[in-house]
């Protein structure tokens, strides 16, 4: 994986991009298990809208789609792009 990947939905729109990605040196706890993902990358997320929903890291394997743990800071927005919240998942490397 690298370069800049889009994800799009069934209606064509535009529902996540991943960057900045690069391999994981990292494992990660998950809260049950300890497990290494193979990469790390910049997500953003978005509202059918074209709106920013979430952005934040994330660690991940070849499918992204499904298995995928956030972690450091998370930006969560509402539909006009206002920071609704944040979350700290941390680097999730202890329990």
């Amino acid at each position: 994986m690298s370069g800049t990947w889009y994800v799009f939905g069934d209606e064509g729109e535009l529902v996540y991009t991943l960057d900045s990605i690069e391999l994981n040196k990292d494992s990660i706890y998950t809260g049950y298990c300890r497990i290494f993902c193979k990469y790390k990358c910049h997500s953003i997320d978005y509202y059918p809208s074209g709106a920013v929903k979430s952005e934040g890291y994330m660690v991940c394997d070849e499918d992204f789609m499904v298995d995928f743990w956030e972690i450091g800071e998370w930006k969560y927005y509402d539909e006009s792009g206002n920071l609704i919240k944040t979350k700290d998942y941390g680097d999730r490397r202890t329990p």
